[in-house]
This record gives C-alpha cells, sequence and structure tokens, in this order.
C-alpha cells in the first residue's frame, strides 16, 4: 500500500489530506476510483453546458468535480475548478472560454492516471437477486445515503442492479450510482425511493 500511495503522491495528490477526508486508505482508494470513472460522463456534462450557454447547469458540474478534487487532495484541479465556478457565478464567459479546456485536459489526464493504480480486476456482473433481497438492499441503501457512507453506497447500488429492473429504471439505478460516485447523497437517495416502489 505504501507504494500505491507514493505513486499517487507523484500524481500530484496529497493523499494524507484525502484519508482525511474520505477516512482511511480503503475508502480513498475506492475514492479515486470513482474519480476516475465518473471523469468522462462529468466532462462530456461540462462540454455540453458550456456549448448550449447554460451557466447555471455548468456551474453546477465544475462545482461537482471541484468538490471531487478537494476530497481526492488535488489542490491544483480544486482551484483550477474552483476558479471555473466563480467565473460562471460572476459571468464571465471571457474566463471560462479560456481555461476550461485546459482543466478538462488535466481531469482527464489525471483519470488516465488513476485507473492502473485504482482499478480492481474485472468481475463478474452482480449475481441476480430476486424481490425480497432487492427490498432489503434498497432499505440499506438509503440508510448508507443518510450516512453518507460511500463505500457501503456504491457496493449496494452494485448489488441491486443484480435485480432485474425494465429498461427505464436501469437508467435511472445507474444515474444513483453516478450521483453517489459524485457524493450527491440526497439525489442518489431519491432515485432509490422511486425504484423501491417499482419492485415487485
Amino acid at each position: 500500500m505504501e507504494q500505491t500511495l507514493q505513486k499517487l503522491q507523484a500524481l500530484g495528490l496529497d493523499t494524507a489530506a484525502g484519508i482525511g477526508y474520505t477516512g482511511s486508505v480503503g475508502k480513498y482508494i475506492a475514492a479515486l476510483g470513482r474519480y476516475a470513472g465518473s471523469s468522462a460522463g462529468n466532462i462530456a456534462d461540462i462540454e455540453k453546458f458550456l456549448g448550449k450557454g447554460k451557466l447555471d447547469r455548468y456551474m453546477i458540474a465544475v462545482h461537482a468535480v471541484k468538490s471531487n478534487s478537494k476530497m481526492i487532495g488535488h489542490t491544483g484541479l480544486f482551484k483550477a475548478f474552483e476558479s471555473l465556478e466563480t467565473a460562471a457565478r460572476n459571468n464571465d464567459t471571457e474566463f471560462i472560454a479560456a481555461n476550461t479546456a485546459p482543466a478538462l485536459k488535466r481531469y482527464a489526464e489525471l483519470s488516465e492516471e488513476l485507473r492502473p493504480i485504482t482499478e480492481a480486476p474485472a468481475g463478474a456482473a452482480a449475481p441476480a437477486i430476486g424481490f425480497t433481497e432487492a427490498a432489503e438492499i434498497a432499505e440499506k441503501l438509503l440508510e448508507a445515503l443518510d450516512d453518507f457512507d460511500d463505500e457501503l453506497s456504491a457496493e449496494l447500488v452494485t448489488k441491486l442492479s443484480g435485480y432485474p429492473f425494465g429498461d427505464g429504471d436501469r437508467e435511472k439505478l445507474a444515474g444513483a450510482k453516478k450521483y453517489i460516485s459524485d457524493y450527491m447523497y440526497d439525489e442518489a437517495a431519491d432515485i432509490i425511493r422511486t425504484l423501491r416502489g417499482s419492485l415487485r
């Protein structure tokens, strides 16, 4: 584990701060994995909102990356996205136009650098579960979200994917998983409550 932390430090990460925010080395590594895994979707959202001139949505999207960058201990990206958030709040489109692409480029690069360090070997799909187990998992997941337990929440939402949801509900579950990776627990809980009503 010491070698892993040294590799992360070489990438510019303050691992002590990251472990402090997440609570343990294991949770920190898991958070780094989610950070890298959610980057493509976050980048696509930021570029989409910027392209459509939706600065309110752009500000929310860069805020999420800013917060996540702080949580993993990357001060450089935290400050870069904090500046973009402030610029969006102040409607400073010139600053946004000049600085969004470089910030997203570094975000993408860091995510690629993190993947070989944080990714676990590919495993089988979540085991199939029935109604009773799915209902129990949904209840535990809501409790985990209420406790801001990102590691347990990520584990439970994966288990819940073993239930044979319809396509629409499966998309909602994927949305909840992304919210959890972005530490947006209330939004994830809203989706899980809706899905709990679909269990039958």
